[in-house]
């Protein structure tokens, strides 16, 4: 197959390279070479022949790989399918919040995606006066065994995990969801308690898939609506999910304000909140501010 029809960007430099060239052979045949005549010098007349040759051929080769993707249309799917670095991950996501209906997480904590991912889809709910379909799969925070698990997989020489810090995220998380839709209504958010673990994230908005590690500064995998891996994708999401117990996050007890330090009274809310999900393992005020403050803290990356 012709370079020019494997892949968008590759046409793009190939024609930018091929308008850049005609200009500046243009340009010197123009303002640099002078025109021809019969009392011409030998090489000024080869070298404007040259010119005017190397023109016309820069003009056949754009009309040519112009017509190339249409004569040798492409199935390769790899225009579909991305490798981005830590930081096209956190672009793609912001981008793909702003015009998303439907976003599928499946995230051991979620941490990032209730930090980051949440409230933009929030911002863009409200800014857009449009309802927002969310599903979120998460480790289920009562399965003791499960969290120790993780705990241990994450663990390494310099940071150790715990079965309460995994805890303290999830509940974090459901927390953060609840509080999200108490400031957007249109907002509808389920909670899926999974009592599988996973290593790969998946995130997944109308357009697109992305598939991402566990550990910050690694890379992620996008497919687009377009590639054959997407559908795929949404049916595992799906399949998985359908396992889970469900829980609706509403009325959170608290307000955003409030977390900044919270009061007694929005304490009592706060486990009123977790009872009313049929989760109390973190049952004491402690843990309970500990829940409330873990929203104010940076990324947890091992």
């Amino acid at each position: 197959m012709h370079p020019v029809a494997k892949t968008t960007t590759l046409r793009r430099w190939y024609f930018l390279s091929l308008v850049l060239g005609f200009a500046v052979v243009v340009l010197v045949r123009l303002f640099v070479l002078p025109e021809p005549t019969g009392e011409s010098d030998r090489w000024v007349q080869v070298t404007s022949n040259v010119a005017d040759n190397l023109i016309a051929t820069i003009l056949v080769a754009i009309a040519v790989g112009a017509l190339v993707p249409f004569l040798f249309p492409s199935n390769d799917s790899s225009e579909s399918i991305e490798l981005l670095d830590t930081k096209a991950i956190e672009d793609a996501i912001e981008e793909a919040t702003k015009d998303a209906r439907e976003w599928n997480v499946r995230a051991r904590t979620a941490n990032y995606f209730s930090r980051h991912t949440l409230p933009w889809l929030t911002k863009a709910a409200l800014k857009g006066r449009r309802p927002v379909n969310i599903k979120m799969q998460l480790l289920d925070p009562e399965n003791e065994d499960l969290l120790r698990a993780y705990a241990r997989m994450r663990s390494n020489p310099a940071k150790q995990w715990t079965v309460d810090r995994v805890r303290l995220e999830i509940y974090a998380s459901i927390l953060e969801a609840a509080i999200c839709k108490q400031e957007a209504p249109r907002i509808n958010i389920t909670v899926g308690l999974s009592s599988m673990n996973w290593v790969m994230s998946l995130d997944l908005s109308d357009e697109m898939a992305l598939v991402t590690g566990q550990n910050k500064g690694e890379p992620g995998l996008l497919f687009s609506k377009a590639s054959e891996f997407f559908t795929g994708w949404c049916d595992d999401f799906e399949s998985a999910f359908a396992g889970c117990r469900h829980l609706i996050p509403e009325h959170p007890g608290i307000t955003r304000s409030g977390m900044r330090q919270p009061t007694d009274a929005d304490i009592v809310g706060v486990r009123k909140f977790f009872s009313s999900l049929g989760l109390n393992t973190c049952a004491s005020d402690d843990e309970l501010r500990k829940v409330i403050a873990q929203r104010g803290a940076p990324d947890n990356y091992a």
